[in-house]
């Protein structure tokens, strides 16, 4: 039983699709013909019965003709495009409007636009007013609203087209743009009269007034508003660039507002360009001299020649007359004038004592003593070290860490005020290097080849000579003190060795 009732359902739904079916192609059966689209886009396809193979798009306002209905698509031509396929026939009106048999063959302007005239660049198209027709082959009228509109360009002067169009057919009317009803324009204010060459026109003070003569408000325009306001040209001497470089000589300056009736005409005098001023840059590294030699250093000190038309060069310190008299400078600030081409600037340096900032041993004398020696001073020079660079022999140093009591390698340190610096001396039982048996205080090759002809009976030392010449200290002379001499004098050894180490 239950089966037998699930069969008659399955018949009784075919059914029903079958008679719904039949009804949408009698619901179709007569809308074959002309239509119009009326969405802003829709598609027509290659298959109506599927949703695939894009053909083309058509447009609100487009005509077709449907020749074939079916599952609510309809068969049409585009004839623009020479091309067919299938539309949905919820995006189309039939175009008679209710005229039945009847065909839109043209439009008709039944009233025109309130507004006719429009001022160009300050008024947009306005419609207000403008009732269409749409006049079909039986000559039956009837308005129509959804047409397309193609608005003209309201930015220039003259008789404009506007276009109305519904699908295939459309009608053009005129509107009037006319000029701004400009009365004159005036230049006011105050601005230079004079430029250098080279420069470009900059007429800051001065302003232009439009006057207009359909009584509205007049309007101001300063000139950094005149420079960026398109509805200005300005022309110099003709040539429409108001940045060109100027040129020596009278110049004519034309500014034009909107139309060539429009302008005012300025003359300025351009003169050459020259040097007018120099100005300091960067001031010196050191702004300050010293009262013992008066010597300027300028290094570091930059200045720009400054032109009447504004451009700048740079200046070296060098290539300037420097005016200083050295001679009468005082203590504290002095005034250094600095001179270019006709122009001059000037800075303030300060004289003042140079300042000791450290000592150094210039030479340090006599650097062998003898064990039980004192220091002997009498050969060492030590100089002050002053912030102006200079270096001066001072006395009344100190000397502290002198020990002569043992033999050996000594550092002793001379001070002056807080200021210190070290050296080295030496402390030998000779009282001289191991090998300097000339006795001059210095140890060299010579000393090594007279204790090697001492060693080999050549020659004969005695004395201080003898007792020297024992480098390494061993009670005898022999060619090894030699070879000692040797290298310690071409410094591969040191001066001073203490051998009691090694024995």
């Amino acid at each position: 039983m239950k089966n037998k009732r699930f069969i008659k359902c399955i018949l009784l739904f075919l059914s029903l699709a079958i008679l719904a079916f039949s009804a949408a192609v009698i619901a179709y059966a007569d809308t074959v013909g002309t239509y119009v689209v009326a969405v802003p886009q829709t598609d027509v396809l290659a298959d109506a019965e599927t949703d695939a193979d894009f053909v083309c798009a058509i447009y609100k306002g487009d005509v077709v003709e449907v020749t074939e209905v079916r599952l609510g698509y309809g068969k049409v031509h585009v004839n623009s495009l020479s091309l067919g396929g299938w539309v949905n026939m919820d995006d189309l009106q039939p175009m008679h409007s209710g005229n039945e048999n009847g065909r839109i063959v043209r439009l008709e302007i039944l009233s025109m636009p309130e507004k006719q005239t429009y001022i160009v660049g300050e008024e947009t198209f306005d419609s207000t007013g403008l009732v269409v027709l749409a006049v079909y082959d039986n000559n039956d009228r009837v308005e129509i609203r959804d047409y397309i509109l193609y608005e003209p360009s309201m930015h220039t002067v003259g008789e404009k087209k506007v276009t109305v169009s519904y699908g295939s057919v459309s009608e053009t009317f005129t509107v009037t743009v006319t000029e701004v009803p400009i009365e004159r324009i005036v230049i006011e204010g105050s601005a230079k009269t004079q430029f250098a060459e080279g420069q470009t026109i900059d007429f800051t003070g001065l302003c232009v007034r439009v006057v207009y003569s359909d009584g509205r408000p007049e309007r101001v325009f300063a000139w950094e508003d005149i420079k960026n306001n398109s509805d200005f040209v300005i022309r110099i001497n003709g040539k429409e660039n108001s940045d060109v470089p100027l040129q020596v000589g009278s110049t004519t300056v034309d500014i034009y507002y909107m139309y060539e009736k429009n302008a005012q005409s300025y003359t300025v005098d351009v003169v050459p360009a020259r040097p007018q001023s120099l100005q300091v840059v960067s001031l010196p590294d050191r702004q300050y001299f010293f009262s013992d030699n008066r010597t300027l250093d300028l290094t570091g000190l930059v200045l720009n020649l400054i032109y009447n038309n504004g451009k700048k060069e740079t200046v070296g310190y060098r290539d300037c007359e420097i005016i200083f008299d050295a001679k009468n400078a005082v203590p504290g600030e002095n005034e250094i004038v600095i001179r270019y081409k006709d122009c001059q600037t000037s800075i303030m340096m300060e004289m003042r004592d140079a300042e000791l900032v450290g000592i150094e041993l210039t030479q340090p004398g006599r650097i062998v003593y003898i064990k039980g020696a004192l220091f002997d001073g009498n050969d060492t020079v030590v100089s002050g070290v002053y912030d102006s660079g200079e270096r001066f022999e001072i006395s009344g140093w100190e000397v502290h860490g002198f020990d002569t009591s043992t033999c050996g390698k000594k550092t002793v340190e001379i001070r002056y005020g807080e200021y210190s610096v070290s050296f080295t001396l030496y402390v030998t039982v000779s009282g001289y290097f191991g090998g300097d048996v000339n006795l001059d205080g210095a140890l060299t090759p010579a000393d090594a080849r007279t204790i090697l002809r001492h060693a080999v009976g050549l020659e004969k030392l005695s004395g201080t000579a003898a007792v020297v010449a024992d480098r390494d200290e061993d009670e005898q002379i022999t060619t090894a003190d030699a070879r000692l001499a040797l290298r310690a004098a071409v410094g591969l050894d040191p001066l001073y060795m203490d051998f009691s180490k090694t024995k």
